[in-house]
């Protein structure tokens, strides 16, 4: 017997595979980035990716946590990456506080699941954040926030 199986091509992945492609491991970021992740593994990898790619990482394992990070941290936060799904106070109220707090701060929401119905429950706050999958690829977390952060002259668009 001889079974042949065709796959469609999946858009998602040849869109990943392009960030990917645009992000130099040589770049590195600056400031100061709050990172609110539940699961510990996922942080602490996150962490070690940011911290490589030049950024200063405040850590808060949940939205309450980061809420209280984001009202006492006394230096400038230039980011929030945040699981939009974590326990207590999810990402879009972490980022209604945010913004409460500190006008002009960015959002990098990380998402394990519907990524276009996040995006579309998302894109009311403003243009100011950026919705990413959950596991991400290898440099699309640090290439999503260098195109977050970067200034609006410079041509990226936060998407």
């Amino acid at each position: 017997s001889t079974f042949r199986v065709l796959f469609p091509v999946s858009q998602g992945h040849a869109a990943t595979a392009q960030q990917d492609s645009d992000f130099d491991p040589d770049w590195h970021g600056s400031g100061n980035v709050l990172l609110i992740e539940d699961e510990d593994a996922v942080r602490d990898a996150a962490r070690r990716l940011l911290v490589k790619a030049g950024y200063t990482v405040l850590e808060a394992r949940g939205g309450r946590e980061g809420i209280e990070t984001i009202r006492r941290f006394g230096g400038v936060i230039h980011a929030v990456v945040v699981d939009v799904n974590i326990p207590g106070v999810d990402g879009v109220e972490v980022y209604q506080a945010a913004r409460a707090a500190r006008p002009g701060i960015r959002l990098l929401v990380l998402c394990g699941f519907d990524l276009n119905g996040v995006r579309e429950r998302l894109s009311c706050l403003g243009p100011d954040l950026q919705v990413i999958e959950k596991p991400s690829q290898k440099g699309e977390l640090a290439l999503a926030l260098k195109r977050l952060l970067a200034p609006a002259d410079s041509g990226h668009q936060v998407a």
